[in-house]
């Protein structure tokens, strides 16, 4: 994992084998390189306007593909709701499916 404001990372993976120190004992080994996306597409996301309906004044399910249902990626990059960052509206609550 990146530390402080990096934006990458890379281990090396030892194939059928065991790491004594910094050496893999099969000698089969790959490195792996993570770096931030360079995809960038100035149309950002989109999203159709939506309108959901409660059948009782408590409780409100939406059905995947949910409240992304109208949203594109200009990128074309997949969208997710983060639940633990959404507000409360009027003691509401947001639950993944």
């Amino acid at each position: 994992v990146p530390s402080g404001t990096g934006t990458s990372d890379s281990f090396t993976y030892c194939a059928n084998g065991t790491v004594t120190g910094t050496t893999c004992s099969s000698g089969i080994t790959a490195t792996v390189s993570l770096g931030a996306s360079s995809i960038v597409d100035t149309a950002g996301v989109a999203c159709t306007a939506s309108t959901f309906a409660a059948s009782a004044a408590t409780y409100l399910a939406i059905k995947t593909p949910g409240v992304l249902a109208g949203c594109t990626d200009g990128a074309g990059l997949p969208l997710t709701v983060a639940t633990s960052t959404v507000a409360a509206i009027v003691a509401a609550e947001v639950f993944a499916q």
